[in-house]
């Protein structure tokens, strides 16, 4: 059965990092769905990427955190945050791809 990383985490918050990158973070209540979503591999480059109408190479980190039980999403935004065409000046409103992404068959 298919889940989402909405229906698993407990938080899931976007924000800024710096005018050229946006940052998800995740966090989950249990280690159990933590480490089922980090053993998964439903969170990779491409997946993220496609999700965003992006390159692979436009997301610069992916990291988990085994001690927070959580993991950070770190890519590039294709308008600076400060550009008079962007929709998010602070980039909290962006990280429903995310909480969309798939996890398990």
């Amino acid at each position: 059965m298919s889940r989402t990383i909405g229906d698993l985490a407990r938080i899931v918050t976007s924000k800024n990092a710096g005018p050229y990158r946006l940052t998800v973070d995740v966090f989950f209540n249990d280690r159990e769905q933590y480490e089922g979503v980090r053993d998964s591999k439903a969170v990779t480059p491409e997946r993220v990427a496609a999700a965003y109408g992006l390159r692979p190479d436009q997301v610069r980190l992916i990291r988990f955190s085994d001690a927070a039980l959580g993991f950070k999403i770190t890519m590039e935004q294709s308008i600076s945050a400060d550009d008079f065409r962007s929709s998010d000046t602070y980039g909290a409103q962006h990280h429903m791809p995310i909480v969309e992404l798939t996890v398990g068959e």
